[in-house]
């Protein structure tokens, strides 16, 4: 990895609560340029609110989280959306739009009030699908999609935003594994490929492993270990935070960190 990656984005004494319940205690931290990052850890772990807070879909508190050393709830609504793009774990779409009309949603922070999207536009959206392998899909209605193919377009619309950083918010959890490896090999060649920044809430550690740069395990609401796969992902971090006993191996295809769960329950049939 490249010292020139700086920090792109840095979150100091985050601290985030619904209803007097603390959900995020404490949290710093730095977010390389260029790099691919995955929150991992328990159901109920913080993982989704703490991707909403560097979203702004809910605000964080002022002068905890920076893009760029500049605060974000200092940017305007615009100018933010062409520097992060969000997508949710909810990616259902109830209206009966074409492929190529959500992907061009991705366009508004570009237009002016009423202003419709001109053949630049349309060239981003069209960039966008082919990046994305949805191109062939562009007439067809969002509601007849598959889950993968629904999944792409989403991913398609976040990148015709032009932006330099991707949160996506388990983007595979709906998918069969044929659509996973498909998403995340998309996910990772935008990431190499164009620089994007990435952020993903993933539940499968190992495709977490072979993807990532960077592991950020949160347990409880706090940040319990951070860094290289083959650093963090070990047979004691995954006791500590899941309370699972598992057994690390080295994946014979790339080397990456494996890991196989023991059940004690079944561990003798």
């Amino acid at each position: 990895m490249s010292m020139d990656n700086f920090s792109i984005i840095k979150i100091e004494g985050l601290n985030y609560s619904i209803n007097e319940k603390e959900i995020l205690k404490d949290i710093n931290l730095e977010i390389k340029k260029g790099l691919f990052y995955s929150i991992v850890g328990p159901n109920g772990s913080g993982k989704t609110t703490l991707l909403r807070n560097i979203s702004r879909t809910i605000e964080p508190p002022k002068n905890t989280i920076n893009i760029e050393t500049k605060d974000i709830l200092d940017f305007k609504y615009k100018d933010f959306a062409k520097i992060l793009s969000y997508v949710p774990q909810n990616t259902s779409i109830d209206l009966d739009f074409t492929s190529l009309d959500v992907v061009l949603m991705g366009r508004h922070p570009y237009l002016k009030r009423f202003e419709s999207e001109k053949q630049w536009d349309l060239a981003v959206a069209e960039k966008s699908m082919k990046m994305t392998n949805t191109w062939h899909l562009k007439d067809k209605s969002i509601k007849t999609l598959s889950g993968g193919e629904r999944q792409r377009v989403v991913i398609a619309r976040a990148l015709a935003q032009e932006s330099r950083i991707m949160l996506l918010d388990e983007p595979i959890s709906q998918l069969d594994i044929h659509n996973q490896i498909e998403i995340m090999d998309t996910i990772r060649l935008l990431n190499k490929k164009y620089g994007i920044t990435v952020i993903s809430v993933l539940h499968d550690l190992n495709i977490a492993a072979q993807y990532s740069d960077y592991l950020i395990f949160l347990h409880e609401g706090q940040i319990v270990s951070l860094g290289e796969p083959d650093s963090v992902l070990t047979e004691e971090t995954i006791k500590k935070v899941y309370n699972l006993d598992v057994l690390m191996i080295k994946n014979p295809i790339n080397g990456k960190p494996h890991l196989i769960p023991k059940s004690p329950r079944y561990s003798g049939l």
